[in-house]
């Protein structure tokens, strides 16, 4: 299918783009045919799904570009135990890579944004700077093609927390294979933003995007929040303590409880 490729905006031959990277999703699936997604928006229900949300809209190079600098890292980073340390309390990584790991989100976000699939479409407002957006992407970096100078992450923010069952009652590797939809979360004002939310391998990933003015982004301090240096904690939170979480897995076990 020959089309303009979203990311370089050249006529090529358009691939099938997966949204959320496949080698997420595979690994989840673990071989089995589908896999049980809990969508990101109104009443959490499960669903059966093979997980692949795909759209024709990047050329061959593109989808390599993306893969080689973002997704062979993103991917990997919180299932390959040679990366990280983890206790009762946290899981710390040494060698953290934050500018590779911030496009890698911001790589996902993009593509559900631009690519009008219906299962996205709590992304359809990222649209008005998805400019910038793949600006980033294009140079491999922070700042955009049109605000020299002006690093993306001055308003785009990541908090990552690991999710656990205190009580042993879930256990971790059944949480890891939970894929909680992206979810978006409008602030009580507008200065305080939209942050949108979404789980893949046990860790709860948050993107909030403030306005460039607003008085609230200095303060802005959640647990796990993710900050430019080589090593980053990132807490342990029980599944009851955010409330997306503890009603997506509500909606689980009742899912399992009706079959029987």
């Amino acid at each position: 299918m020959l089309g303009k490729c979203k990311l370089c905006e050249l006529q090529a031959e358009l691939k099938k783009s997966h949204i959320l990277p496949k080698s997420f999703v595979k690994r989840i699936r673990g071989g089995e045919a589908q896999l049980f997604k809990i969508p990101g928006e109104g009443m959490p229900r499960v669903q059966k799904t093979n997980g692949e949300y795909i759209k024709r809209m990047l050329c061959g190079s593109c989808e390599q570009l993306l893969d080689k600098n973002f997704e062979k890292y993103g991917t990997q980073l919180f299932v390959n135990s040679e990366n990280f340390l983890e206790d009762g309390k946290r899981v710390l990584f040494t060698k953290f890579d934050y500018q590779r790991y911030f496009l890698f989100i911001l790589s996902i976000l993009w593509r559900g944004a631009v690519s009008g699939l219906a299962v996205y479409k709590q992304l359809a407002p990222l649209t008005f700077m998805s400019e910038a957006m793949r600006s980033c992407l294009m140079k491999n970096s922070m700042s955009t093609l049109h605000l020299i100078g002006f690093k993306i992450d001055r308003f785009m923010k990541l908090s990552i927390v690991r999710i656990f069952d205190p009580s042993g009652q879930i256990p971790q590797d059944a949480i890891d294979k939970v894929i909680l939809g992206v979810n978006a979360v409008k602030g009580s004002t507008l200065s305080h933003g939209v942050s949108y939310h979404f789980m893949v391998d046990g860790f709860y990933i948050t993107c909030h995007i403030f306005p460039p003015d607003s008085r609230y982004l200095a303060n802005w301090c959640p647990p796990g929040r993710i900050l430019n240096r080589r090593f980053i904690s990132i807490p342990k939170v029980a599944i009851s303590e955010i409330e997306l979480v503890r009603e997506a897995f509500n909606a689980a076990i009742a899912s399992g409880e009706n079959k029987e």
